[in-house]
C-alpha cells in the first residue's frame, strides 16, 4: 500500500487478505478463525480499528495514510503468522 490510500482502499486491501471472513460492510468488520478479529470506529477527530492480535482487542489508529499502511502491514503479518502456525501444528 503506497502513501495516499484512503479508508475505502484500506478496507478493500484488508478484505483481500486470505483467512478472514467479511462480516459487515458499514462499518467494515471481519472474523478470523471464527472469532471477531477487526472492526472500525470512525469519529470526528480519529479513525481507528480494534484488532485482536492475541487476547483482547487493541486500538490501532488509521487516520492518516501512513497509519493505514502500518495497520494493513500489521494485519497481514499477524494473519500470515497465525496461518503458518496452524500449518506447522497440522504438519
Amino acid at each position: 500500500m503506497s502513501q495516499g490510500h484512503d479508508f475505502d482502499e484500506l478496507v478493500a486491501s484488508l478484505r483481500q487478505i486470505d483467512g478472514q471472513r467479511d462480516k459487515g460492510k458499514h462499518p467494515p468488520n471481519s472474523h478470523f478463525r471464527s472469532k471477531p478479529f477487526l472492526h472500525f470506529h470512525n469519529g470526528p477527530h480519529r479513525t481507528y480499528a480494534d484488532v485482536r492480535f492475541g487476547g483482547d482487542f487493541e486500538p490501532v489508529t488509521a487516520s492518516t495514510p501512513k497509519q493505514r499502511e502500518v495497520l494493513l502491514e500489521q494485519v497481514k503479518a499477524h494473519v500470515i503468522a497465525e496461518l503458518a502456525s496452524r500449518q506447522r501444528k497440522r504438519g
